[in-house]
């Protein structure tokens, strides 16, 4: 059964992920991974007890790190809009936007968009 979860990750990683228009939150705000490579890695190497405890776990990080880059973007939006002479940031958060305002599961693998 692993293999077969891990073949999927592996064809989502290969064909999917380089077609979207949005990277993983997650790997964005930390630089370690996205949350294909980190649920690739828990699927080879957790217990399978532990698996959807930790699956979870990780999609819950990365709402949590869409959050957090989109109240970061909307302070940046806002000090530039305050008329000062503020050097606009070249920094380009756009690229790790979940569908909407949800970040799921089926949003961070590009299915229901």
């Amino acid at each position: 059964m692993r293999r077969i979860f891990l073949s999927l990750i592996t064809f989502y990683q290969r064909y999917v992920s380089p077609h979207k228009r949005f990277s993983c939150a997650y790997g964005v705000l930390h630089q370690n991974g996205s949350c294909s490579r980190r649920v690739y890695s828990i699927i080879q190497n957790s217990p399978q007890r532990n698996l959807l405890p930790e699956i979870s776990a990780q999609f819950k990080a990365c709402k949590n790190a869409h959050l957090h880059l989109a109240t970061e973007k909307k302070k940046e939006e806002a000090e530039n809009t305050e008329g000062t002479d503020k050097k606009k940031s070249t920094k380009n958060n756009d690229h790790y936007l979940c569908i909407g305002s949800e970040c799921s599961f089926w949003a961070c693998l590009g299915i229901f968009s």
